[in-house]
């Protein structure tokens, strides 16, 4: 063997383990292309229609619309706790589920999730479960209480399902939401992976906002459009 050989042989083993390294870490900054089986499951579901909301997607539109900046679990390009999509259960109209991916911003324990970031994700199921199923309009309403049980850690790269159920309370506004984060396991559902649960209350018919006007703008007066397959809030887009 050359002595150009033996020179360059370490050379090529260093640059192979640098990009073997630079792709294990960058193998979790964006949901895998691959997602489990219940993801396509629930979008061939002639009963599910996905959940759509223009300021998840058209990031100018929301800059321009009074939000000051990303949504904490909606964000396209966030890399810790990413809600890929929601989808309405037409059968009882009380249903949401959703696909969510855990990204390297929601680090923890090493390779593990904050449970905050699991926190964060029932907080915004449980409002837009509310949201969704009194049919009024995006943003119509607010959680009050969360109380979550974290069951298992998540690991990082990890793209799961979360699925609300609302329970409406008879003359008040109030509403009982529960939730649950597991694999998804479709095939054996008795050996379905449990990661976190909650029991949460949100109030309907409520509107947010840091400015009044915001209530009766563009924004503030949108209702629900549905589609074949979606159900979207009525901007124009």
């Amino acid at each position: 063997m050359s002595d150009l050989v033996l020179f360059a042989l370490p050379i090529i083993s260093l640059l192979w383990l640098k990009m073997v390294r630079k792709t294990t870490t960058k193998s979790c900054d964006k949901p895998s292309v691959v997602l489990p089986e219940f993801c396509e499951a629930l979008k061939q579901d002639k009963n599910q229609r996905r959940l759509k909301m223009r300021e998840w997607e058209d990031l100018d539109w929301r800059a321009k619309s009074g939000w000051m900046g990303r949504d904490l679990c909606h964000n396209p390009d966030g890399k810790a706790v990413r809600v890929l999509d929601y989808y309405c259960d037409d059968t009882d109209g009380t249903t949401l589920t959703g696909i969510v991916w855990f990204g390297p911003d929601a680090e923890s324990h090493r390779g593990l999730c904050h449970g905050g970031a699991m926190c964060s994700l029932l907080d915004d199921i449980c409002g837009h479960a509310v949201f969704a199923a009194t049919g009024q309009a995006p943003w119509s309403g607010a959680t009050v209480q969360v109380n979550c049980s974290l069951k298992k850690p998540v690991e990082i790269g990890s793209v799961l399902r979360v699925k609300a159920n609302v329970k409406f309370t008879t003359g008040t506004k109030k509403c009982i939401v529960n939730a649950i984060l597991d694999d998804g396991n479709i095939h054996k559902p008795t050996e379905t992976i449990v990661y976190a649960e909650l029991a949460g209350i949100s109030i309907s018919g409520i509107k947010l906002t840091r400015k009044e006007e915001h209530k009766t703008d563009h924004v503030g007066m949108r209702q629900w459009i549905h589609t074949d397959h979606e159900k979207k809030d009525s901007s124009s887009w």
